[in-house]
């Protein structure tokens, strides 16, 4: 079972309350999609991953709507990995198929 650590570095009072007393095998700066799949893989790898991210919010630019938008008319050749498995899952949630908007147009029926 994949396990993370998320911590919100506003939440922490200060780094010496840290110290000491927990450790990881790879500490991941930033809960971006980037950060959030690179600490998905190491964890994955077996490793015990600590995410942190100094905002107040996890996902940067894709949870706040950006995503479709950037996936262009040849995402279903380049998007793969942890970020295509994203969003094929999110799509089973909402119980809509995966697809790619035809000629870079988005629908009600797309995730």
């Amino acid at each position: 079972m994949l396990s993370l650590v998320l911590v919100l570095i506003a939440s922490v009072p200060s780094s010496s309350a840290l110290a000491g007393s927990v450790c990881f095998d790879v500490v991941v700066q930033g809960a971006t999609p980037g950060g959030v799949a690179a600490a998905v893989a190491a964890g994955r790898e077996g490793r015990s991953v600590a995410l942190l991210e100094p905002g107040q919010y996890v996902g940067g630019a894709m949870s706040g709507g950006l995503g479709q938008a950037d996936y262009g008319m040849h995402a279903e050749r380049v998007l793969g990995g942890i970020s295509r498995e994203f969003f094929e899952r999110v799509a089973a949630k909402y119980g809509v198929p995966f697809a790619f908007p035809p000629d870079n147009q988005c629908g009600d029926h797309q995730v």
